[in-house]
């Protein structure tokens, strides 16, 4: 590691203050062993000092012209050094780095604040026998034993600072992006926000309070890039969130999903994944009475309170990653390590889970002005509040008595349960009727009805409300694909334009089967070679809904081996008017060809700005465009579902193509419009001119 200074600078204590540097003529591994132990207590917070061997001192000032080390000298010292450096309890390196200054050979020796101080050295290197330890601090420009009062505050300045709190030695400023950093301000309303991309990362790294150190030698505080670093996982091992869904004990039809990037983000895309793709309800109309029964197979807002402790409360120098599984009786949330040892067991059984101090203090204080967590002590309270609400069972804490880890299971709802499923009717007095909630709930739970026309054995968890909910456009694609009769796993993956095999399954192929709109023929296993996937009977009505939505150019068959008859032209054709007002017809093409002439006009487009893309690219950012295109009533993160695309990708995109002067945003963010300027070649113009000209296509949609 190179030093954070000029050695020039240094050696005038231009940029270092005075009290930080220690200037040595020669090796003396006593003296400079005290000197690196009191540097690495840093009692004073300065972030710790400088040993500069080979420059003499006088009053606190270094002699020149600098006398200098052996050269020969330079590999010696620095082994006797690293054996010196053991001797400091716990183990502390400093940096040492040899440099030429002025024809002279130094030897710099790095010290930065430690830790895990306070740390101790012996007062006398002896050859033989042991010296007593004692901890030594910097006071003024001079190094001294500790004394009773100093060693009080050396432990108590260790117990004040967790984790998320430290700086990272590891990182630099410039890991700490000014994007998310100003991104954050706006989302909390902050006076800061309009000056923030004026700023440079260490300008908004002190007004948010999270980089330390000294002025040579800043450092981003742990909370900083767990919060304003897009890959914190590279600073600190798993720390993302896993969401396992396992419907069969085998793990026969297991969907896994990776939640990485800014704390906040993870925190929110699992929730919403979790709300979209897992919570379902029920609702149950009662005799003799005005109001139906609601009821959910876990309440939401008691999953997003364990979710934010699990995130809040995580041990993020232990390299395992928050778990939350999904059974079909229960849900888990796994994190390590486990509650505060102040709270009793007792405490834990009744739910009042009050810490003496918090873990990770900084954290909480980021999720809370975010609105993702509560205000102290009221999380839990929340929680049993939520699940009484919904009728659900007590929610359940486990941990072992050294507190390795910390479970919160929540059981299903009872009306979930397969065992009720025959039953609960009757119990109850109700009848089921059709779930109409607006919440985006696209799967149900199934018990154990297979279709007719399919024999897998591949286990069947969830159902499609397609009456209220679209069909991602991943599902879609892979029914679209189906249509005209069964294809095998490698048929299917070049049919909908996906080679990766893990991306297929997880996000095509699986999503299909548990939804029932899929099956494997002649009940193969899902790794038997000859296996090939056909529609289901919901898939074909399935498809028919989406095909007639969509405006598709076929109707699929109403059997999965026959050819649906053909649909008439004129009903397959997407009509675009003007932006003028005048309703008039510019042109009559087909989605498909539609598609392909935005992609050609928008590669160009790039090409002529120099804006590098790939095919990848050049088809998502068409498919948004003609998305806007097509829907009035478009949001960035409505588009996410529809593209099988994270808003994070989306965002980007959509800024490009503002960049590039292809999209253009008017209005409020939350209530304006897109409008879009692009030539198609002539296929979508606007209505001509006047004088006969005519001029790219532009359309206005309602963003909302």
């Amino acid at each position: 590691m190179a030093l954070p200074v000029n050695i020039d600078d240094l050696v005038n204590h231009r940029k270092v203050e005075w009290a930080r540097i220690e200037y040595k003529e020669g090796w003396n591994p006593e003296k400079v062993l005290h000197t690196l132990c009191a540097f690495a207590n840093d009692i004073d917070n300065w972030g710790g000092g400088y040993v500069i061997l080979g420059v003499a001192e006088k009053d606190g000032k270094p002699v020149f012209p600098v006398k200098g080390l052996p050269p020969d000298s330079i590999d010696r010292i620095q082994k006797e050094l690293l054996g010196v450096c053991h001797l400091i309890e716990p183990l502390y390196l400093p940096v040492v780095e040899p440099v030429e200054y002025k024809g002279k050979t130094l030897l710099v020796i790095w010290a930065p604040g430690g830790l895990e101080r306070p740390y101790a050295c012996p007062d006398r290197i002896l050859k033989k026998g042991k010296s007593p330890k004692s901890y030594y601090i910097r006071k003024m420009a001079s190094t001294v034993k500790a004394s009773r009062t100093a060693t009080k505050e050396l432990f108590e300045l260790a117990g004040d600072v967790p984790f998320d709190d430290r700086p990272n030695m590891q990182a630099q400023v410039t890991d700490l992006k000014v994007n998310l950093m100003a991104e954050y301000l706006r989302e909390i309303g902050s006076d800061l926000y309009p000056a923030a991309e004026d700023m440079s990362a260490l300008e908004l790294g002190k007004s948010l309070r999270i980089v330390s150190g000294a002025e040579e030698n800043v450092k981003p505080l742990n909370v900083g890039l767990l919060f304003f670093n897009p890959h914190p996982e590279n600073f600190f091992r798993y720390a993302w969130i896993e969401v396992v869904d396992k419907p069969d004990p085998t793990g026969q039809g297991m969907v896994e999903k990776y939640f990485k990037g800014p704390l906040h983000i993870q925190l929110r895309e699992a929730l919403a994944f979790i709300k979209n793709y897992v919570l379902q309800e029920k609702v149950f109309k009662v005799s003799n009475r005005a109001e139906a029964e609601r009821h959910w197979n876990y309440p939401y807002a008691a999953i997003e309170e364990a979710l934010v402790n699990a995130v809040y409360h995580k041990s993020y120098r232990k390299p395992e990653p928050i778990v939350v599984t999904f059974t079909r009786e229960k849900m888990e949330i796994n994190s390590l390590p486990g509650p505060d040892r102040t709270i009793k067991k007792a405490d834990l059984e009744k739910f009042r889970l009050f810490a003496k101090q918090d873990r990770n203090r900084r954290i909480g204080d980021f999720l809370k002005e975010l609105e993702l967590a509560e205000a102290r002590n009221t999380g839990y309270p929340a929680i049993l509040r939520a699940v009484e609400k919904n009728g659900s069972p007590k929610p359940i804490i486990e941990t072992n008595a050294s507190r390795d880890y910390f479970t919160f299971v929540l059981p299903v709802h009872r009306y979930f349960l397969q065992s009720n499923a025959k039953t609960v009717h009757e119990l109850n007095g109700t009848d089921p009727v059709t779930v109409s909630s607006t919440v985006p709930v696209p799967y149900q739970y199934r018990t154990s009805y297979r279709p007719s026309s399919c024999t897998s054995t591949v286990p069947v968890p969830y159902q499609y409300r397609t009456s209220t909910v679209p069909v991602p456009a991943p599902v879609r694609k892979l029914l679209f694909a189906l249509k005209n009769g069964p294809l095998s796993p490698a048929e299917l993956r070049t049919a909908v334009g996906v080679q990766h095999r893990q991306t297929f399954r997880e996000n095509y192929l699986n999503p299909a089967i548990r939804a029932d709109l899929i099956c494997a023929e002649d009940g193969l296993s899902p790794h038997d070679p000859r296996i090939r996937y056909a529609l289901t009977d919901k898939g074909i009505s399935v498809l028919n809904e989406v095909a007639e939505t969509l405006h598709q150019t076929e109707e699929v068959a109403p059997q999965r081996n026959k050819v649906a008859p053909e649909i008439a032209p004129e009903e397959s054709r997407h009509i675009l008017s003007g932006s003028q007002g005048t309703g008039h017809v510019v042109s009559v093409v087909p989605a498909e060809e539609e598609l392909l002439h935005i992609k050609v006009a928008l590669e160009k487009s790039m090409v002529q700005k120099s804006v590098q893309t790939s095919d990848k690219l050049l088809y998502r950012r068409a498919k948004i465009i003609q998305y806007i295109l097509r829907n009035k009533q478009v949001a960035i993160y409505n588009l996410t579902e529809a593209l099988a695309a994270s808003i994070r990708t989306l965002k980007s995109d959509v800024a490009v193509l503002r960049k590039i002067g292809i999209l253009k945003h008017v209005g409020a963010n939350k209530n304006g419009s897109w409008i879009v300027l692009l030539d198609f070649k002539g296929k979508l113009f606007a209505p001509p001119k006047s004088d006969g000209s005519r001029q790219p296509h532009s359309r206005q949609a309602d963003m909302v």
